[in-house]
């Protein structure tokens, strides 16, 4: 069968409209997450208020970095299958400035779906000190544990905020499973009163409580290990508060063996 160039080119016709089909279907996740980076660039330079023209430059010209992590489901219990869906913060490290700018949305993790939700300003934690350790106890603690009982804000407060460090004089328990012999039970309590007692605080959305992780380890946290956890009252913190070694300004600097706090920052922390 002979066609002329105008046969020729509606027999064509569904032959092109297959490939442009396949072709928008074939998209890859770099295309996605290079239109979520643009939409995250845009959102940040809008709202980012207190950039220098060079500083705006620098985002405007520069990848950022993505931070990933999973979204917990309301109802999660220990042990469960988490959403797929990612908190996902594309995030600009600029130079001359302290904080860092995380712009915040979720996805699953092509980025096809994700938009900017909020813009975060975060000085990240150093890695390798005593305390980082302890706080990834406690978040795993709070994660597996205490999640239903806490609002959204204070769950986020445990997972993106530092503590307050309190050396402090509870009441612990040698073996909380009670699976010890009394002789066994002994030289827990032994190990226990060997090593300073020492609390992570966060301050929860009642000014009146706090949520308390208490532990054992050495004085600067090496080695420390949850002993209890959960809310508290402010009264029954500041009853067994010995002295306060770190507030959340200055947490991710290592604790000096000799480190005193003065009776105002003790009483600061108190505040907790």
């Amino acid at each position: 069968m002979r066609y002329g160039k105008r046969g020729m080119f509606v027999a064509g016709l569904p032959l092109l409209a297959a490939i442009l089909f396949l072709a928008a279907g074939c998209r890859s996740d770099a295309y996605y997450q290079d239109r979520a980076v643009q939409r995250a660039r845009a959102y940040l330079l809008e709202n980012a208020k207190d950039l220098t023209a060079d500083q705006l430059y620098f985002v405007k010209f520069n990848r950022p970095v993505l931070l990933t992590g999973e979204v917990l489901p309301a109802d999660k219990q220990p042990g469960e299958q988490l959403t797929g869906i990612q908190q996902i913060c594309v995030t600009w490290r600029i130079p001359g400035r302290d904080l860092d700018c995380l712009v915040f949305g979720t996805s699953g993790g092509s980025m096809e779906y994700w938009y900017p939700n909020r813009l975060v300003e975060k000085k990240f934690e150093k890695f390798g000190l005593p305390i980082q350790a302890a706080m990834a106890q406690a978040r795993a603690y709070t994660q597996n544990y205490l999640y239903d009982g806490l609002s959204v804000a204070e769950f986020n407060r445990v997972r993106f905020d530092f503590p307050f460090v309190i050396e402090t004089r509870f009441p612990l328990v040698a073996d909380p499973a009670g699976k010890l012999d009394p002789k066994q039970v002994e030289e827990a309590q032994k190990r226990l009163s060997a090593l300073p007692q020492l609390s992570l605080v966060w301050p929860l959305d009642d000014p009146g409580e706090c949520i308390v992780f208490c532990g054992n380890g050495t004085g600067d946290l090496s080695g420390w290990a949850i002993n209890f956890a959960g809310k508290m009252k402010k009264a029954e913190l500041d009853a067994a508060t010995v002295k306060v070694l770190k507030t959340p300004d200055n947490a991710q600097t290592p604790i000096e063996p000799s480190e005193e706090k003065s009776p105002e920052t003790a009483e600061a922390g108190k505040d907790a």
